[in-house]
């Protein structure tokens, strides 16, 4: 498969959160993290295909991404299910003949064992592809 160039550089803005709402446990809006997949040919893929994601972890919490700046905030994605675990493969996800949208959503919370204040923040993550 190739990947759609508006997939493989993405740049999401979560708006303006409320501290308060991340203070009570709460989180942002979840955005959505589309993967467009074209012209794949699964002739030679027999499982599927598995994403692993990678950035820098909230220390101790592999699904927490995150992020640059005073917030003390942390992005989540979660798709087909479950929250990645960041450096870990997903589960395969199966392919059909031509396109195909690997579909994620994200949002932002309160970075575990920390207290969220307020402010402009940046993260970023990566994915790598692995076709079985």
């Amino acid at each position: 498969c190739g990947i759609d160039p508006d997939s493989a550089d993405q740049t999401i803005d979560f708006g303006q959160i409320s501290k308060s709402l991340l203070t009570a446990g709460g989180i942002s809006k979840a955005q959505d993290l589309d993967i467009k997949l074209v012209n794949c040919d699964t002739s030679k893929v027999t499982k599927g295909v598995t994403l692993t994601f990678s950035g820098n972890t909230v220390n101790g919490v592999a699904t927490e991404l995150e992020t640059a700046g005073p917030t003390n905030t942390a992005i989540v994605i979660n798709g087909y299910g479950s929250d990645i675990t960041f450096g870990q493969p997903t589960d395969n996800i199966k392919l059909t003949n031509g396109d195909n949208t690997l579909r994620f959503q994200s949002w932002v919370k309160q970075a575990s064992t920390k207290t969220a204040a307020e402010g402009d923040f940046t993260a970023v993550a990566n994915f790598n592809l692995a076709y079985e």
